[in-house]
Protein backbone atom coordinates (compact mmCIF):
# COMPACT_ATOMS: atom_id res chain seq x y z
CA UNK A 1 0.00 0.00 0.00
CA UNK A 2 1.32 3.39 -0.96
CA UNK A 3 1.38 6.05 1.76
CA UNK A 4 0.37 9.52 0.60
CA UNK A 5 1.94 12.41 2.48
CA UNK A 6 1.04 16.07 2.32
CA UNK A 7 3.12 18.46 0.28
CA UNK A 8 5.11 20.75 2.54
CA UNK A 9 4.46 24.21 1.20
CA UNK A 10 6.06 27.49 2.14
CA UNK A 11 2.72 28.49 3.67
CA UNK A 12 2.81 25.51 6.08
CA UNK A 13 6.34 26.41 7.15
CA UNK A 14 5.21 30.03 7.60
CA UNK A 15 2.35 28.82 9.85
CA UNK A 16 4.94 27.16 12.11
CA UNK A 17 6.39 30.59 12.90
CA UNK A 18 3.13 32.55 12.82
CA UNK A 19 0.34 30.18 13.85
CA UNK A 20 -3.32 30.99 14.06
CA UNK A 21 -4.99 30.77 17.46
CA UNK A 22 -6.05 27.19 16.73
CA UNK A 23 -2.59 26.09 15.56
CA UNK A 24 -0.68 27.44 18.56
CA UNK A 25 -0.47 24.06 20.38
CA UNK A 26 -0.95 21.84 17.34
CA UNK A 27 2.30 19.96 18.05
CA UNK A 28 0.60 18.34 21.08
CA UNK A 29 -1.76 16.42 18.79
CA UNK A 30 -5.49 17.05 18.45
CA UNK A 31 -6.05 20.40 20.15
CA UNK A 32 -9.24 21.71 18.58
CA UNK A 33 -11.90 22.93 20.97
CA UNK A 34 -15.44 21.64 20.26
CA UNK A 35 -17.20 24.33 22.32
CA UNK A 36 -18.48 27.81 21.55
CA UNK A 37 -15.77 30.43 22.14
CA UNK A 38 -17.83 32.42 24.61
CA UNK A 39 -18.63 29.48 26.89
CA UNK A 40 -17.14 28.39 30.19
CA UNK A 41 -16.37 24.94 28.73
CA UNK A 42 -14.27 26.49 25.97
CA UNK A 43 -12.13 28.24 28.56
CA UNK A 44 -11.72 25.04 30.59
CA UNK A 45 -10.50 23.10 27.53
CA UNK A 46 -8.13 25.93 26.54
CA UNK A 47 -6.69 25.99 30.08
CA UNK A 48 -6.25 22.21 29.91
CA UNK A 49 -4.30 22.45 26.64
CA UNK A 50 -2.03 25.13 28.13
CA UNK A 51 -1.59 22.92 31.22
CA UNK A 52 -0.55 19.94 29.07
CA UNK A 53 1.83 22.21 27.16
CA UNK A 54 3.43 23.42 30.40
CA UNK A 55 4.11 19.83 31.46
CA UNK A 56 5.11 18.40 28.08
CA UNK A 57 7.25 21.16 26.58
CA UNK A 58 10.66 21.89 28.11
CA UNK A 59 10.89 25.45 29.37
CA UNK A 60 13.58 26.59 26.94
CA UNK A 61 12.22 24.81 23.86
CA UNK A 62 10.47 27.25 21.51
CA UNK A 63 7.05 26.33 20.19
CA UNK A 64 7.96 27.09 16.58
CA UNK A 65 10.67 24.40 16.76
CA UNK A 66 8.11 21.82 17.95
CA UNK A 67 5.69 22.89 15.21
CA UNK A 68 8.46 22.44 12.62
CA UNK A 69 9.32 18.99 14.03
CA UNK A 70 5.64 18.08 13.93
CA UNK A 71 5.39 19.20 10.31
CA UNK A 72 8.56 17.56 8.99
CA UNK A 73 8.52 14.53 11.29
CA UNK A 74 4.83 13.67 11.63
CA UNK A 75 3.33 15.42 8.61
CA UNK A 76 1.13 17.45 11.03
CA UNK A 77 -0.67 14.24 11.95
CA UNK A 78 -1.04 12.01 14.98
CA UNK A 79 -0.85 8.84 12.86
CA UNK A 80 1.54 9.51 9.95
CA UNK A 81 5.33 9.58 10.07
CA UNK A 82 7.23 11.42 7.37
CA UNK A 83 10.69 11.17 8.93
CA UNK A 84 11.29 8.63 11.72
CA UNK A 85 14.26 10.47 13.25
CA UNK A 86 12.42 13.81 13.47
CA UNK A 87 9.27 12.11 14.70
CA UNK A 88 11.18 10.31 17.46
CA UNK A 89 12.91 13.57 18.42
CA UNK A 90 9.52 15.31 18.61
CA UNK A 91 8.11 12.61 20.89
CA UNK A 92 11.27 12.55 23.01
CA UNK A 93 11.19 16.32 23.59
CA UNK A 94 7.51 16.14 24.60
CA UNK A 95 8.14 13.10 26.87
CA UNK A 96 5.71 11.06 24.72
CA UNK A 97 2.81 13.26 25.85
CA UNK A 98 0.19 13.59 23.12
CA UNK A 99 -3.49 14.51 22.95
CA UNK A 100 -5.12 11.90 20.73
CA UNK A 101 -8.68 13.22 20.76
CA UNK A 102 -11.00 15.71 22.46
CA UNK A 103 -14.59 14.81 21.78
CA UNK A 104 -18.09 15.29 23.01
CA UNK A 105 -20.12 12.12 23.36
CA UNK A 106 -23.37 12.44 25.30
CA UNK A 107 -25.37 15.29 26.71
CA UNK A 108 -24.80 14.50 30.38
CA UNK A 109 -21.20 13.29 30.02
CA UNK A 110 -20.21 15.74 27.40
CA UNK A 111 -16.41 15.57 27.18
CA UNK A 112 -13.85 12.82 26.68
CA UNK A 113 -10.12 13.50 26.37
CA UNK A 114 -7.88 10.72 25.10
CA UNK A 115 -4.11 10.62 24.84
CA UNK A 116 -0.80 9.56 26.29
CA UNK A 117 -0.41 11.35 29.62
CA UNK A 118 1.30 11.01 33.01
CA UNK A 119 -0.84 10.54 36.13
CA UNK A 120 -1.11 14.24 37.04
CA UNK A 121 -2.71 15.03 33.66
CA UNK A 122 -5.06 12.04 34.02
CA UNK A 123 -6.20 13.47 37.36
CA UNK A 124 -6.86 16.84 35.72
CA UNK A 125 -8.89 15.11 32.98
CA UNK A 126 -11.02 13.41 35.63
CA UNK A 127 -11.60 16.78 37.31
CA UNK A 128 -12.67 18.32 33.99
CA UNK A 129 -15.04 15.43 33.21
CA UNK A 130 -16.55 15.71 36.71
CA UNK A 131 -16.95 19.47 36.35
CA UNK A 132 -18.70 19.08 32.99
CA UNK A 133 -20.96 16.39 34.44
CA UNK A 134 -21.89 18.69 37.33
CA UNK A 135 -22.63 21.53 34.93
CA UNK A 136 -24.81 19.33 32.75
CA UNK A 137 -26.83 18.05 35.71
CA UNK A 138 -27.44 21.56 37.04
CA UNK A 139 -28.59 23.10 33.77
CA UNK A 140 -28.43 21.01 30.60
CA UNK A 141 -28.87 24.13 28.45
CA UNK A 142 -25.92 25.96 30.02
CA UNK A 143 -23.49 25.11 27.28
CA UNK A 144 -23.40 25.12 23.51
CA UNK A 145 -21.52 22.93 21.07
Amino acid sequence: MKVVLQDITLYKVFRCFFPTRHEKHHYLGITWNPYDENSHMYNVIEEFIVYVDSIARPERCPKFFLRLLHLFGNDNSICRVRNRYLSDLHHHILNNIMIMDIKTKWDEYDIRIYGHFPDNIHKRIEEIEDEFYQLSTKDPNSYKL
